[in-house]
């Protein structure tokens, strides 16, 4: 009886984790079909809710991208961190992070080593997972 507990239980784990990431894909897809179709404004709506619902480098850095096209600076700067948090190796993410900087004339941040240490690997578990 515990064996059949403990398969129902896994299988409705493993069944949960689609809940979250279906959604989240199709918030994904609508607001990739927005920002290319020129509407920033639902774009940015659609990658922030996916990025609440399943957080993911590559929904990040969309979130920033739409964020930046809309002339949102600051929130496009604060999508493009996160998305290197979660990606830190994603050369595209910190191309638009410098990029982002130096028009907006802002400054690099300092770093304390732990943070600096911290930065060096990409987060563990699903949410690390590039998009």
């Amino acid at each position: 009886m515990q064996l059949k507990s403990l398969i129902i239980l896994g299988v409705s784990t493993f069944l949960a984790g689609f809940a979250f990431a279906a959604p989240a894909d199709a918030l994904f897809r609508y607001g990739t079909n927005c920002y290319y179709a020129g509407d920033y404004t639902n774009a940015a709506g659609a990658f922030a809710q996916a990025a609440a619902l399943q957080p993911t480098g590559g929904t990040l850095q969309n979130l920033g991208n739409a964020e930046w096209e809309r002339g949102h600076t600051g929130a496009a700067i604060v999508g493009w961190e996160q998305a290197l948090w979660l990606d830190p190796f994603n050369q595209s993410v910190r191309a638009n992070l410098r990029f982002g900087r130096q028009t907006a004339q802002l400054e690099t941040p300092e770093l304390a080593w732990y943070e600096v240490v911290s930065s060096w690997l990409p987060a563990i578990g699903g949410y690390g997972l590039p998009r």
